[in-house]
């Protein structure tokens, strides 16, 4: 598997905790000329979250949700 397929397996997985705690995806992927939003979400307060998506092939991943951090501005 390349990169890309685990970076787009692991913003499917990602983008699977977010529908199940209530999240809509607004857009995956959106690209700027300084850089790339992984996933950009509304949560149920309507805030708009900025989501970026990181993947670690070490046994560690399957434990993903202790790597899921959350932070408000």
């Amino acid at each position: 598997m390349n990169n890309r397929a685990i970076g787009n397996q692991a913003e499917d997985r990602a983008c699977q905790f977010l529908r199940q705690n209530k999240y809509k995806i607004l857009k995956r992927n959106w690209h700027f000329s300084f850089g790339e939003i992984d996933i950009l979400a509304r949560d149920r307060k309507k805030n708009i979250c900025i989501i970026e998506v990181n993947s670690s092939s070490s046994a560690l991943a399957d434990a993903s949700s202790r790597f899921v951090f959350f932070a408000q501005m």
